[in-house]
């Protein structure tokens, strides 16, 4: 009873500090140990934990085949024409910074200003 115990305030601690997830499995394991599974299902979360922390292991082995079936049964969705646009107009200047919470005010300030070209400044003079 005390492992359980022990088991459940390691992993809600590594949920509060947002721990990797080679943290969670290691637990697991020592976890799986000490309240008697059987050493198969140890192996498993083992090799579970490995697939799931090696990105290039991931990668290969869950979201390429993922991947496939989701565009073969049409689940990836089409990317819009406003999409589009925003992803070829180029970089999110510093609303990227503004929109990740701890904007960084030196990145921001040194920061090219944009400027109009003619035809900008035209259509804004007659408005």
């Amino acid at each position: 009873m005390i492992y359980a115990l022990a088991s459940l305030v390691y992993f809600l601690t590594l949920g509060f500090f947002d721990a990797p997830l080679v943290l969670w499995w290691i637990g697991a394991v020592i976890a799986e140990y000490f309240l008697g599974f059987p050493l198969w299902i140890m192996d498993t979360t083992v090799v579970l934990g490995l697939i799931f922390s090696i990105a290039s292991l991931r990668t290969l082995l869950v979201s390429r085949p993922i991947m496939r079936v989701m565009k073969k049964i049409n689940l990836v969705p089409q990317i819009s024409e406003t999409e589009r646009q925003a992803i070829e107009a180029g970089t999110a200047w510093v609303e990227k910074e503004f929109f990740s919470g701890v904007p960084n005010l030196k990145s921001i300030l040194s920061q090219p200003m944009p400027t109009l070209n003619d035809e900008e400044k035209t259509f804004l003079d007659n408005q």
